[in-house]
């Protein structure tokens, strides 16, 4: 409370609008010192990084002060155990029960034992689709006898994403109604519709990638996930009207692993009659919450892998 009297003291005299942001850190900073040490020293991770010139700047209201000069500073505290939530949950004693539904909780065990809580009550239902219903495969070589490798090393390549385009356009000529194509990121499904769409060069000089999405146009209309949330209902509303077209060949609906269209959407029947992922959307390596994150599992299992040993 003390440092933020100061603060509020400073904005004052220098005319800093930051009322909001200063009442956001004191919510913080109370969060903070609410936490037990040992639960803050076992369970939580901080990080400082340098700020962008946008973020450095984003504070300061134009022309009251000048832009620093010298990058900011952001301050992360993440959580690295789920169980350290709904601990604080119990031990309000607000719930009487916990009712989780989901269809991607299974395996039931593991996602317990990351909550910490125990379920004396579980129910898993089969899939809706049966067995015989589903074809599930690998494709190890595109049309052209290109190694379908679309790993971080190999997706960017000219000929991973030539190769990907043509057998797009194949399944386009065989799939009957809707067909998905899933992109791991945004980023990837931006470089490969840009590529497709003749905006990069192709090996040999030709533009032979300049045809793929019209080749693809030809046979299905086409749309494409959005990333601004208000524009889901709109495009999904498009693909739809592209299968209810009496004369229509059904659609193709571009969009990325975890993102909008994958959760919460319901392709049945003919929305749904192929499913195409363009690679396994693994986490950023390089992102820090998620070497943290890694670095306290590691840390986890060798503290776990210590106490058997002792017993």
């Amino acid at each position: 409370q003390k440092a933020v009297n100061i603060l509020a003291n400073e904005a004052k005299r220098t005319g800093f609008r930051s009322a909001p942001a200063l009442q956001a850190f004191m919510e913080d900073i109370r969060m903070l010192f609410s936490i037990p040490q040992d639960v803050l020293q076992a369970s939580f991770k901080a990080l400082v990084q340098l700020d962008t010139p946008e973020q450095s700047s984003g504070g300061f209201r134009r022309g009251s002060r000048a832009a620093p000069t010298t990058p900011g500073r952001t301050l992360s505290l993440w959580c690295m155990d789920p169980s350290v939530g709904m601990a604080s949950l119990l031990a309000a004693g607000a719930p009487h029960s916990f009712v989780l539904t989901s269809g991607t909780l299974s395996p039931l065990p593991s996602f317990a034992a990351e909550l910490g809580l125990r379920f004396p009550v579980t129910l898993e239902n089969p899939h809706v689709v049966g067995p015989e219903q589903v074809s599930a495969m690998v494709v190890p070589k595109g049309p052209t006898g290109v190694v379908m490798n679309a790993s971080l090393q190999c997706r960017d390549s000219p000929e991973y994403k030539n190769e990907l385009g043509l057998l797009l356009v194949n399944l386009c000529r065989v799939v009957p109604g809707g067909l998905l194509v899933f992109f791991p990121s945004y980023s990837v499904l931006k470089t490969s519709m840009d590529w497709w769409g003749g905006s990069g060069p192709s090996p040999g000089g030709a533009s032979s990638s300049s045809s793929v999405m019209e080749k693809i146009s030809q046979l299905k209309p086409t749309v494409v996930e959005p990333k601004e949330t208000s524009a889901l209902a709109g495009a999904f509303q498009q693909y739809k009207d592209f299968l209810n077209d009496p004369g229509g060949r059904g659609a193709v609906f571009f969009a990325v692993c975890r993102g909008k269209v994958s959760e919460g959407l319901d392709f049945a029947d003919d929305a749904g009659r192929a499913v195409v992922v363009t690679g396994i959307p693994y986490p950023n390596l390089g992102d820090m919450r998620v070497r943290l994150r890694r670095q306290f599992l590691d840390e986890r299992l060798a503290a776990s892998s210590r106490g058997a040993g002792a017993a």
